[in-house]
């Protein structure tokens, strides 16, 4: 009867590291899914979403972004800013008004494309879903 008690607990405890096991992997799966999901969507609502976004850095001026994400600007557009040393995203949501009007001369043909268009909120919104910070 001893003998019988003992293979009972073995197997119990047996059955409870197998338990463990495909737990561990199970939800190693599923926070992974759910991160995607989170930085696909650029949306945080909770403070456990927010976790994976603040462990991205800050941009600085040495990042260049695809500018070409913004509506209304092209490879031409990108290489005209590129060369007037607007290469991510930060930069172009940082632009007032007296910096737009400076850009708009430089721009040529392309000049009032910044204000119609409305690159510095467009920015903005790509910075926060890119970086996870406000502008």
């Amino acid at each position: 009867m001893g003998y019988l008690i003992w293979q009972i607990i073995i197997c119990l405890l047996i059955a409870f590291l197998f338990g463990l096991l495909i737990g561990y992997w199970l939800k190693s799966i599923f926070c992974k899914k759910k991160i995607r999901e989170i930085e696909d969507r650029g949306t945080v609502s909770t403070v456990k979403e927010l976790a994976p976004k603040v462990a991205k850095k800050s941009v600085n001026s040495d990042v260049k972004d695809d500018l070409k994400k913004i509506l209304g600007v092209g490879p031409k557009l990108e290489s005209m800013l590129n060369k007037n040393g607007i290469k991510n995203f930060r930069q172009v949501a940082e632009l007032k008004s007296d910096d737009i009007k400076e850009l708009s001369t430089k721009l040529g043909a392309f000049k009032d494309r910044i204000t119609r268009d409305d690159w510095v909120s467009k920015a903005k919104d790509l910075y926060f879903k890119k970086y996870g910070e406000k502008v």
